[in-house]
C-alpha cells in the first residue's frame, strides 16, 4: 500500500512513542487512531515535517563527516519507514513492538549526542532517562495484573478502541457471571463497541448469547442474524439453528441449514455434528444420523462427549441394536450422571436389550433426577421387574 492518511497517522505516533513513551497500549485496532480523511489534517504536515527534517539531518551529519550518527539516522529511518506502513501494509494500525529495532537506532542517536555534552551534563540526562523510564516500566507492568486491569487501562487509554470496549464486557460477564438479570455495564460497552465498528461480528455474537441466557430470544436472533450476515459467522449459524430446532421437527431443514454452513465455517465444531445428527434421527434417517454422530464423537472432546454419546445411542437402539446403545449411553451417564435424560435413555436401552433388572434400577435412578417424571420412571421400573419375574 502507498503512503496514505493512515501512514501519516502511524508516523506520527510513532514518532511520539519513540520521544515519549508516556501513553501506552496493547491495542490500538478499531479507530483508535482517528484516521487521517483530509490533507488539512495537522498530521500531516507534521509528518510531512518530521520526514524533512530527518533529511536534512542526514545530509547535515554527512556533510560533517560524521558517519556514525548517519549510519544510526539511515538505519533508523530504514526500519521507521516499513514500520509507518509508507510503502505496504503492516497489517496492523500500530504495534509498539514494531518500534524494537528502530528504537535500538534512535538509543544510539541519543548516545552519540550524549558524547558531545559535559561528562556532568550527560550523566544527569542518562541518570534523568534511566529513572524516568523505570518508573513508566514499573506502573505500566502492573498494567497486566490481570485482564480485567489490562482491558480497563486499555479502554481508558483508547476510548475510541471497540475491541477494547468489546474484551472488557467480555472480562467482567466472565467474572461477574450471568446472574438473573442483564448486565447494564457489559451491555453498554457492547453498545459503545457497535457504535464504533457497526460491523463486529463478535460483538453482535456475544450479545446474542447474554440475551439467550435470559430468555430474550427474539434479540438474541436479530443479533446472531447480524453476525451470521457480517461474516457467516459459525457459532452465530449453529446458535440459529439450535433455536429453528426448539421450535419443532418442522423447523429442521431450516436448522440444518445453518449447521451446515457452520459445518462449513469450522469442520470441526463437533456441536454442529450432533444437531445434524439429531436432526437426521428426528426425520428417521437413521444411516445419516448415525455418520454424523459417529464423527462429532469422535471429535469432541472427552470431558463433552455425553451429548453426541447419548445421541448416537438413542439411534443404534432405532436401529436394532439395543446393547451397543446401552454401552454408549453407559459413557454418556458417566460424564453427566445427574442427567435424567440420559439417565432415562440408558434405561430404555436396557430394556430393549432385555437386561430388565439393570433396567428398572436405572428408571428408579432416573426418578431421583427428575420429581415431574417420577411416576412415569417407577410405573417402567414396576414393568421391567415383572418381565425380569417371567423370564
Amino acid at each position: 500500500m502507498p503512503a496514505t492518511g493512515s501512514s501519516c497517522g502511524r508516523s506520527v505516533k510513532y514518532m511520539w512513542l519513540l520521544i515519549a513513551p508516556i501513553k501506552l497500549s496493547c491495542d490500538y485496532s478499531f479507530d483508535s487512531i482517528p484516521a487521517v480523511i483530509s490533507t488539512s489534517d495537522p498530521r500531516v504536515a507534521l509528518a510531512a515535517l518530521s520526514y524533512c527534517l530527518l533529511f536534512a539531518l542526514a545530509l547535515y551529519l554527512g556533510r560533517q563527516g560524521q558517519w556514525q550518527a548517519l549510519f544510526a539516522v539511515a538505519w533508523g529511518g530504514a526500519l521507521f519507514v516499513p514500520a509507518a506502513g509508507l510503502l505496504f501494509d503492516v497489517g496492523t494500525v500500530i504495534g509498539e513492538r514494531l518500534l524494537f529495532l528502530p528504537s535500538a537506532a534512535f538509543c544510539l542517536l541519543c548516545a552519540l549526542g550524549a558524547a558531545r555534552l559535559t561528562r556532568t551534563t550527560a550523566n544527569s540526562v542518562i541518570i534523568a532517562l534511566v529513572l524516568s523510564y523505570s518508573v513508566r516500566s514499573v506502573i505500566r507492568n502492573a498494567t497486566w495484573a490481570d485482564s480485567l486491569t489490562l482491558w480497563q487501562a486499555t479502554a481508558e487509554e483508547q476510548p475510541r478502541n471497540a475491541k477494547a470496549l468489546f474484551n472488557l464486557g467480555v472480562t467482567l460477564r466472565n467474572q461477574q457471571g450471568d446472574g438473573s438479570e442483564l448486565q447494564p455495564m457489559v451491555m453498554d460497552l457492547y453498545s459503545r463497541a457497535l457504535a464504533i465498528k457497526p460491523d463486529y461480528d463478535n460483538v453482535y455474537m456475544e450479545r446474542a448469547k447474554m440475551y439467550l441466557r435470559h430468555g430474550m430470544e427474539t434479540q438474541a436472533r436479530a443479533d446472531l442474524e447480524q453476525a451470521a450476515s457480517i461474516s457467516d459467522h459459525p457459532d452465530a449459524h449453529f446458535h440459529l439453528g439450535l433455536l429453528k430446532m426448539q421450535r419443532g421437527k418442522d423447523r429442521c431443514a431450516e436448522a440444518e441449514r445453518h449447521f451446515l454452513i457452520a459445518i462449513a465455517r469450522e469442520p470441526y465444531d463437533h456441536r454442529a455434528h450432533t444437531n445434524m445428527g439429531i436432526c437426521r434421527h428426528w426425520h428417521h434417517h437413521l444411516q445419516e444420523a448415525h455418520g454424523w454422530l459417529t464423527k462429532a464423537l469422535s471429535i469432541t472432546p472427552a470431558a463433552e462427549a455425553a451429548v453426541p454419546a447419548d445421541a448416537l445411542a438413542n439411534v443404534l437402539r432405532d436401529s436394532g441394536l439395543p446393547v451397543e446403545a446401552a454401552k454408549l449411553h453407559d459413557l454418556a451417564t458417566a460424564i453427566q450422571p445427574q442427567s435424567f435424560a440420559f439417565q432415562y435413555n440408558r434405561a430404555l436401552s436396557l430394556f430393549e436389550a432385555e437386561e430388565f433388572s439393570e433396567a428398572a434400577a436405572a428408571f428408579k435412578l432416573a426418578a431421583t433426577l427428575d420429581p415431574a417424571q417420577a411416576t412415569l420412571c417407577h410405573e417402567r421400573a414396576t414393568f421391567a421387574k415383572q418381565f425380569e419375574a417371567s423370564k
